[in-house]
């Protein structure tokens, strides 16, 4: 009789740690995390591909890279770019190695340079921002600053190029 008292006794004590504590705040557990700011750098190549000429050119660019935090990185933008003052923008989604998604919009500035009638060289800068996405993401925020260069052929409008980002993402 007194082994069976001492099983319950067991029993009833592991039942009385494995009840839920109301009077703790949120765990980790259930999804509620802090925010932490993390150094974010990478590196991209780049695939232009023209969608609409000059003088307001339309871009679809496509990213393959390697990002602190995000790991191999596929990207697709819609870039839009005056020809007459060189003002870059655009916007999109990076994609992480586990499928996470990190909203992005890009602003900056491109100098032309010809190396003959039908090919040039682009040097570009800007501001990268970073937006909610989706996965660890979702409440994402952060910019980098961009620099890269571009090979296009004026009369396609394709080209191959690449670029560096450094700068903060808090998620």
């Amino acid at each position: 009789m007194s082994r069976i008292r001492i099983s319950l006794i067991t029993i009833a004590g592991l039942f009385a740690c494995a009840a839920p504590d109301h009077t703790t705040g949120p765990s980790l557990a259930s999804g509620s995390q802090k925010a932490v700011s993390r150094p974010l750098s990478g590196r991209c190549t780049t695939v232009v591909t023209r969608l609409a000429p000059p003088p307001i050119e339309v871009q679809r660019i496509e990213y393959t890279c390697r990002i602190s935090h995000l790991g191999l990185t596929h990207a697709v933008v819609t870039q839009t770019v005056n020809t007459v003052t060189g003002a870059l923008s655009n916007s999109g989604v990076y994609v992480a190695a586990n499928g996470d998604q990190l909203s992005s919009n890009f602003s900056g500035e491109a100098v032309l340079s010809f190396t003959d009638p039908t090919d040039a060289s682009v040097t570009f800068s800007g501001t990268q921002g970073f937006s909610a996405g989706t996965g660890r993401f979702v409440d994402a925020e952060g910019e980098a600053d961009l620099v890269g260069s571009v090979h296009i052929n004026l009369i396609t409008g394709d080209g191959t190029g690449e670029f560096t980002l450094d700068g903060a993402l808090t998620y």
